[in-house]
This record gives C-alpha cells, sequence and structure tokens, in this order.
C-alpha cells in the first residue's frame, strides 16, 4: 500500500513523456502511486501527444470527414529522418543505412549528416 499524503491525495499528477518505453521506467509500476494520468505518444494513455504537437483523438471516430490528401503529391525526396538516439535495440539506424542503398533516406540530427536547426 502506498501513502500518499493528504494534501497531495486530491491533486492530479501527469506522467508527460515522449521517449518510448524501453528508455522509461514502466508506466505500470507508477500508476496508483502518485501519477494519475498519463501522457505519451501512446493512445492508451489517458492525454494522447505525440512528437511535439496535440491532436484530437477521439476512438469513437472511424472515418474524417474531409478526405485525406496526398502529402507525398510533388514531393522530389522520399524519407526525412530526425533522430538523436542511435544505438537503440532494435537496430533503427542499421535499417535506415540499409534503406539508403535503394532510396533516399536523408538523416537528421545526431545519427546523420544532415542538420536542422530547431
Amino acid at each position: 500500500m502506498t501513502l500518499i499524503h493528504p494534501i497531495l491525495h486530491s491533486q492530479v499528477w501527469i506522467m508527460y513523456l515522449l521517449e518510448c518505453p524501453y528508455f522509461s521506467r514502466p508506466l505500470s509500476s507508477t500508476r496508483g502511486t502518485f501519477v494519475n494520468w498519463t501522457a505519451t505518444y501512446r493512445r492508451d494513455s489517458e492525454l494522447v501527444t505525440p512528437y511535439a504537437k496535440f491532436v484530437y483523438y477521439d476512438p469513437n471516430v472511424r472515418q474524417l470527414e474531409r478526405p485525406l490528401r496526398n502529402c507525398a503529391l510533388n514531393k522530389t525526396k522520399q524519407v526525412a529522418w530526425f533522430v538523436s538516439n542511435c544505438a537503440t535495440p532494435n537496430s533503427r539506424l542499421q535499417y535506415a543505412l540499409e534503406l539508403q542503398k535503394y532510396i533516399s533516406v536523408d538523416i537528421f540530427g545526431k545519427c546523420g549528416v544532415m542538420r536542422c536547426p530547431r
């Protein structure tokens, strides 16, 4: 049983994470202690917060009211990847380097040669 100070009991605590679960403390070990809600990129969070933006998410909505636009139309590049964590257990950098042999992959950040100021 976790003891919570009476003054803190009415406080809502939100754990806000942008990292994947591999680099974060497991959420199951924090829920019910000091964390009431989670805000992560995962759709099973109480607040869904993709990287660098907030997106309205409603599981009851099955289709957008307007048709999706073709974002690739008239584009000259194929892949842009912004990445700072190069040593991952899923070998995603090696995958991107292999993919570069077949299509254009621009890698920005610590793992590539391209730079993009914030």
